[in-house]
Parts: structure tokens; sequence; C-alpha cells
């Protein structure tokens, strides 16, 4: 039995790992495609349009062996939007100055918080239900 929870904690580990990429991958492809809109050379747009599609494939590349490796969908769906939603907002402020308010912080706070209920709930019943069986 030890055997097993070993194993599905590595899967879960790994089904996690795949949803982060997804997110950071989803923030980057966003960061290329303002990136395109200041733009000052033709050369450079279609660079930034490769590397736009480039992100967008990693994206759903890594989303689907999150999927693949995951007992939840919603773990996964909510674990890359939140990581989208957290490194979007720390690319907009370090690579174009954009703030970020106290309203924002408590509203991070949030998602994160409720990912990471989602997260320990979802291993929380998965774990009973293995002990179960």
């Amino acid at each position: 039995m030890k055997e097993f929870m070993a194993g599905y904690a590595s899967i879960k580990k790994l089904s996690v790992s795949y949803s982060v990429l997804s997110g950071v991958s989803a923030a980057s492809a966003s960061v290329f495609g303002k990136l395109y809109s200041e733009a000052g050379s033709p050369l450079l747009g279609v660079a930034l349009i490769f590397l736009m599609i480039l992100s967008n494939s990693f994206v759903w590349t890594m989303f689907v062996k999150a999927l693949r490796d995951s007992e939840s969908s919603l773990t996964v769906t909510v674990t890359s939007a939140a990581v989208n939603y957290c490194f979007s907002a720390v690319f907009g402020w370090l690579l174009f100055s954009e703030h970020i308010g106290a309203l924002w912080w408590l509203g991070t706070f949030l998602v994160i918080s409720g990912v990471l209920l989602i997260n320990s709930a979802s291993t929380s019943s998965n774990i009973e239900n293995i002990k179960q069986h």
C-alpha cells in the first residue's frame, strides 16, 4: 500500500507541475502578444507572433498532460488559471511597469487560498477513496 501511495503522490506532483507550466506559458503568450502590439519592426513582430504561437502550443500540451495525470479536471483547470493570473500580473509589473495595488494583492491571496483548498480537498478525498479500495 505504501508503494501505491508513493506512486500516487508522484503522479499528483507531476499533474500539478504540468498545470503550473501551463499557466506560466499562458502568461508568457500574453506577454508576447503585448510586445507584438508595441513592436517597431516587422521582423520583430513576426518573431513575437511565432513565440506567442509556440507558447500557446506549450500551454495546451502541458494542460492536456496535467489532465491525463490528474484525478480531477477541476484541480488542473483552477491551478492553471490561478498561475496564469498571478504570472500575468508579475510579468506586467516587471516588464511593463504596471501598478499592482492592495486590492489586487487581496484578490491574489483569495485566489491562491482557493487553489490550495481545492487541491487539499481533492487530495484528501482521493486518498480516502484509495484506502477504501
